[in-house]
């Protein structure tokens, strides 16, 4: 093998590896649900009403009339099966966990 060709493969090794270093760019999940009561979320008290939700890898954000109503920190679990709607689980009045439509991973909102 030439030194050219050597060069040409150091290079590749190279970049290769840096590729594989650098993370793939997170998947936001978007969906939409009604909550009937008031309930908190990451220090903000929601109203009751129609929200959109979108999540990536580390939060979860509830929009309500168009405009951020509140954000959390979420970490992701996995559930044993798919939901068949987005839905939440409330304890008191904070939200604690979200499932989404057709996902088996779940976000649980962290304090």
């Amino acid at each position: 093998m030439g030194v050219r060709a050597r060069k040409a493969t150091a290079f590749l090794t190279v970049f290769i590896l840096l590729a594989m270093a650098v993370p793939a760019p997170a998947k936001i999940i978007h969906s939409s649900f009604t909550l009937p009561s008031a309930a908190r979320l990451g220090g903000a008290t929601l109203k009751a009403g129609d929200y959109n939700v979108s999540a990536d890898d580390t939060k979860v954000t509830l929009m309500f009339k168009g405009k951020v109503a509140a954000e959390a920190k979420v970490e992701w679990k996995d559930g044993t099966s798919k939901a068949s709607q987005t839905s939440l689980l409330i304890a008191g009045d904070e939200i604690k966990e979200i499932r989404f439509e057709g996902k088996t991973r779940y976000a649980v909102v962290q304090p």
